[in-house]
């Protein structure tokens, strides 16, 4: 059975959102740029991590 949650959040302190790479570090590039370049991108849901990739990209869903 599946259930719906709406976790609270407070608008001012978060939840917030960043673009790291794979070590961590602050990246300033946007997420469109980098699945243009045929990264993937791991997004952190609630329970897991949701992959993202350019789906046009013959070499990023390789």
């Amino acid at each position: 059975r599946r259930f719906h949650a709406q976790p609270n959040a407070c608008p001012i302190c978060g939840p917030g959102v960043c673009l790291t790479d794979k070590d961590g570090k602050a990246n300033h590039a946007s997420v469109i740029d980098v699945l243009k370049s045929g990264a993937i991108v791991a997004v952190k849901g609630l329970g897991a991590f949701h992959l993202a990739v350019d789906a046009s990209n013959r070499n990023a869903v390789r």
